[in-house]
This record gives structure tokens, sequence and C-alpha cells, in this order.
């Protein structure tokens, strides 16, 4: 029989004796209790349970170790197997997490980024990080890799993308500036940033109205803070890097950075189609400047018809091909249209005549053919008209007398016919009139005395060309300037152009055939 020492030395429970008692020590017990200084809680109903009389004893108490020990056994198990499953499920389908040795975790804004990433960058960024062995929905949520999976990326796109996530500070930039300064980052390093002449603040943590050359207007107050100012209350819309070292082609990323209005890369080694992706994004663009990079190809698309707000297109000395679009028409805001030396083909467009605000339009050496059109009568504003060294045919249309602020008429080395307008000579402004190398025929019109502001007259190289030098040539006081060799011309100079040369005091360039002109003023024989 239990005595009350014995319940004492029971274990305890939240305060509740757990006692095991045969049928027979029952009454005992509570006796010995109520006997005692224990006291049983109220709030309990029943703190001895009676359980059927067995022998409290060594093996009851292993057997329920052993029962505890097993069922421990099967869950660790089970653990296990699942490790291992989902470890392969992963595995198999390349989808690792990568591992950081460091406690920074992106913003959430660089996944809306990178999700919202056009599909040629997403391609570009994908197989860099497949060739890591980093894929899947996971590739834009590192900051660091570990050394087994290095990231090294080749592409523009892949330097760019892991030079902006470690950028400590990207939490606090907004989405607008996290798509910026990627697009800059690809640009940087897709035309060989590290080597520019100039690469001041580049792919540093400044704000990029700080980065050279970038966004930089000579029309706002030239203080720096003033500057900034104006930045980045107008957004990033200027990228003027002309002459800086720039080698390689243009990423498509440039299309990310909608504000964009001025770009001019002029005189850089730039190469390369520029897509129609790109110039589609440039429809709000002011200027576009590409001139002497000898090797950017493409076509002009019928898009930039669309670009109501463009003043400047230079795209000089490239290799851009096909016809002249015949939507230029449509630029009623374009003040240069310059796209010589390239290898453009067909005809100019006669919706030429439509661009009321043009002041130069300048095609020389291309493959253009056709004829010089009559629309050109219709641009009251132009002063530079240059369409030399190309293929044109048909005559100089008469409707040039309505180009009252021509300054510059360069036809040169084409194959036009017919005579030299009479109407020319309404062209009162006109300093530069280039006929040569054609095959224009008649005789030098008398009228052409009343230019009086011209100092470039060259009718060289146009066989069929007769007469003698008007007399009336005697007016053009500011010719510094008079090439009539290889023609049909006889007779002499003038006098009055020689005193003219005398008068200003210039050497004397005028080329004659010496066989049939005579001079007395130290003419060169032509």
């Amino acid at each position: 029989m239990m005595n009350m020492n014995d319940l004492e030395d029971l274990p305890v429970l939240h305060g509740r004796a757990i006692i095991l008692l045969e049928d027979d020590d029952l009454q005992d017990a509570i006796a010995g209790m109520k006997s005692s200084d224990h006291v049983v809680s109220a709030q309990v109903s029943r703190v001895i349970e009676t359980v059927p009389a067995r022998p409290v004893d060594g093996v009851y108490i292993k057997r329920r170790r052993l029962i505890w020990l097993f069922v421990a056994g099967v869950l660790f198990l089970v653990v296990i197997i699942l490790g291992i499953s989902f470890g392969l499920s992963v595995d198999s389908s390349q989808q690792l997490e990568p591992v950081s040795s460091s406690s920074f975790s992106l913003p959430a804004t660089i996944e809306k980024f990178a999700t919202s990433l056009p599909d040629y960058t997403q391609s570009a960024l994908q197989k860099e990080l497949l060739n890591a062995n980093y894929s899947g929905a996971y590739w834009f949520m590192y900051d660091e890799w570990d050394n087994e999976h290095e990231f090294s990326p080749q592409s523009p796109q892949g330097k760019a993308w892991k030079w902006l996530v470690s950028d400590k500070g990207l939490s606090s930039r907004s989405l607008s500036d996290i798509t910026l300064r990627f697009a800059l980052a690809t640009f940087y390093y897709a035309t060989n940033g590290p080597n520019w002449k100039n690469n001041t603040n580049w792919l540093t943590s400044e704000d990029v109205c700080s980065w050279f050359c970038v966004s930089q207007n000579t029309q706002i107050p030239h203080s720096y803070s003033d500057y900034l100012d104006y930045c980045q209350r107008s957004g990033f819309s200027q990228l003027l890097l002309s002459d800086n070292g720039l080698i390689g082609s243009i990423p498509l990323e440039l299309a990310l950075l909608t504000d964009l209005n001025v770009v001019k890369v002029g005189s850089n080694a730039l190469y390369g189609d520029i897509s129609d992706i790109l110039w589609a994004s440039w429809s709000g663009a002011r200027a576009l400047e590409f001139q002497f990079n000898y090797n950017l190809t493409g076509t002009l698309p019928s898009v930039i018809g669309e670009f109501s707000n463009l003043m400047f297109l230079n795209i000089q000395a490239n290799r851009f091909y096909g016809t002249l679009p015949s939507q230029i028409g449509r630029l009623s805001a374009l003040w240069l249209f310059t796209a010589p030396q390239n290898e453009f083909t067909g005809s100019i467009p006669r919706e030429i005549g439509r661009m009321k605000s043009l002041q130069s339009f300048v095609v020389a050496e291309n493959a253009l053919t056709s004829s010089i059109p009559t629309s050109i009568g219709r641009l009251f504003n132009m002063y530079a008209f240059d369409v030399g060294m190309n293929q044109l045919t048909g005559s100089i249309p008469f409707q040039i007398e309505d180009c009252m602020n021509l300054l510059s008429f360069r036809v040169l080395s084409n194959a036009l016919t017919g005579s030299i307008p009479v109407t020319a000579s309404r062209l009162t402004r006109l300093q530069a009139l280039l006929l040569n190398n054609n095959t224009l025929m008649g005789s030098l019109p008398s009228e052409l005395g009343g230019l009086e502001s011209l100092f470039d007259l060259d009718v060289s190289s146009n066989a069929q060309i007769t007469g003698t030098l008007p007399s009336e040539l005697d007016q053009l006081a500011k010719l510094t300037n008079l090439r009539v060799f290889d023609t049909n011309i006889s007779g002499s100079v003038p006098s009055g152009v020689c005193n003219a040369f005398l008068a200003q005091n210039v050497v004397s360039n005028i080329l004659i055939d010496c066989d049939q002109v005579d001079c007395d003023c130290n003419c060169t024989c032509g």
C-alpha cells in the first residue's frame, strides 16, 4: 500500500500530482492527502485518475519510450525524403536561388522593373545568366554571386544589370530612375564607355544630371545648381556625346528613355543598324545627329513623318541606304535635313515642297536619280540646297526664283541638261552658284550680273555652254571664285571682274581655258 511519503515523490505537471494507483490504494491515498499539508486546486475536478490495476514496473516505461523513439525516427525519415525530392526538382529546372554573403535585399521596384523590360533585353540577360547557371523566375533577385556561380557578364545588358543591382542606394530610387540608369549604363558598356575621352561621373551613384554631357542645355543658366534643377525638373531629355571616342553599336535599350528628345553622337566610331525600334522611340525628338560615324547603317523609316517636333536631322557620312521616304514632307518643323555621303537611291520626293520650315536640304554624294522636283519653289525659307554628286537628270527648275532667301545652290556633278534659268537672277542673296560637271547648254545669262552677293560662280565642265563672259559680271563686287574652264566660252575676262579681285585684296581665283579666253589679272589655266 502507498503511503504519503511515496505520494510526495511522484512527478508534478503544472502543479498537479500525477498518480498511478491501484484500486485498493484509492481510499487510503485520499485520506492521507486530507491529513497532510497538500492543497488540492479547486480548478481541477479530478486530480487522481484511476487506471486498471496493473503492475507499475520498468517494462511499461521502456515500452512507451520505444514507441516514441519509433515515431520520431519515422518523422525524421519523412523530412529527409522531402528535402531530397525538393532539391532534385530545383536542380532539374535550373531554378537556383543565388546565395548572398550579405543581408542586402533588392527593393520591390526591381522586380517590377525587371518584368517590364522588353523581350530583347530580357532575352540578353537570361542568356547571360543561364551561362552562369542562374535562370528562371528569380534571375533578377540577386545582389552578388557566390564563388561557385560568379556572374561575369559579357553583354552590355548583363554588365549594366550587374552594375545596377550593386547600387546600395537602389532601394531609395524610383522606377523611372532605375530605368534611366540601366538604359544609360547599357549604352555606356555598348559604346566602350571606359575608354571615352570624357566619362566623368558615369556609372557613379551621382544623379545622372551630373554625368558628363547628359541633358545639358546651353539655353539655361550656367550655374551648376541651376543646371541640376533644370535637368531634374525637365527629366532626362538630352544625350550630347559628339566627338567623345564612342565605339560600338547603339543598343536598343536607349529606347527605354521615353523623354529623350536630343541625341547628338556625331564624330565617333559607331556602327551597325539604327533599328526601327530606336527610330520609333525618338518620335518626339527635336534633334538627331549621327554625322561622321561612317559605318552607321539602316534606312530612314516612314515613321519619321510622325516626328512633328524634329528640327535637325544630320546623318552625314555614314552608310544609310534605300530611298528617301515621301513622309519627310510631313516634317513641318524641320530646319535642317543633312544626309550627304550615304548610299541613298531613288528620287528626291516632291513632298519636300511641304516642308515650310526647311532651311537646308543637303543630300550630296549619294546615288539619287530622276529630276529636281519643281516643288522646291515653295521652300521660301531655304538658304542651302545641295544635291551635287548624284545621278540627277532633267533641267534646273525655273521655280528656284521663289527661293528668295537662298544663299547656296549646288547641283554639281550630275547629268543635268538645259540652260541656266534667267530667273536665277532674282536670288539677290545668293552667294554660291555651283553648276559644274553637268551637260548644261546655252550662254551665261547677262542677268547673273544682278547677283550682288555672289562670290562663287562655277560653270566649268559643261562643254555645251557657249558665248562670251557677260560684261555685266563687272557688277559682282564680291566675286572671289570664277571657274569657266572646259566650256566653249570665248572672249575675255571683263576688266571689272579683275578690278573686283584687286579691290578685295584677294588672290585671283579665275580658272579659264587660256586658249579661248584672254585675261589681264593673273588668271589660271584650267
